[in-house]
């Protein structure tokens, strides 16, 4: 046990919603049979982070709000870590 979870290394994931270095568990850099393992787990819960593309004016890029999105899911995954869940991060989705 490590910090009240069993950390299990597979493929370089580790069950807990972290890698092996630390950084959050990205669903689109797992292989297929991680995912699939992934989302047998009933802990596991996938951040899928949503934003508009569009103009702010001249002074900032588009990407304002989905950037602003993923900022907020990479935010409370440690929380929902924290809480007993496995956070998983999606691939963001821009929308116009």
């Amino acid at each position: 046990m490590h910090g009240g979870l069993q950390l299990i290394i597979d493929a370089g994931v580790q069950h807990a919603g972290y890698n092996s270095a630390g950084h959050m568990v990205r669903l689109a850099e797992l292989t297929s049979p991680a995912a699939a393992r992934l989302a047998r787990d009933p802990k596991a819960v996938v951040l899928l982070p949503l934003g508009a593309i569009e103009q702010h004016g001249p002074h900032l890029p588009l990407l304002v709000d989905w950037r602003g999105a993923e900022e907020l899911a990479r935010r409370v995954a440690p929380h929902l870590r924290h809480a007993g869940w496995r956070p998983v991060l999606a691939p963001s989705v821009p929308y116009a």
